[in-house]
């Protein structure tokens, strides 16, 4: 599948990334609810902003932390995954 016809990923409508201002832990706020994230997840929700592919996200994080991008891109797809499975995501 091409670039063009891979799905741009964004959070869903009244999603959005935060960080708890006691903890300072990353937390995916969505109506009534609240999603506590890992750093690497936060740092994919981050990339979530409807522009990006999951391999464009897999490219940017390999960069950022300096790892293989097949690494990073499998867990890219597994995080978004488990988020669109919870209504989390959309594609644009």
């Amino acid at each position: 599948m091409t670039a063009a016809l891979k799905p741009r990923w964004a959070l869903a409508v009244g999603t959005r990334l935060h960080e708890d201002r006691l903890t300072g832990r990353p937390v995916l706020l969505y109506p009534e609810s609240a999603l506590w994230l890992n750093r690497s997840a936060a740092s994919i929700c981050a990339l979530l902003d409807g522009t990006r592919t999951s391999d464009d996200i897999a490219r940017e994080l390999s960069r950022t932390f300096n790892r293989p991008v097949d690494t990073i891109a499998a867990d890219v797809e597994v995080c978004i995954s488990r988020l669109r499975d919870k209504g989390l995501v959309t594609v644009r």
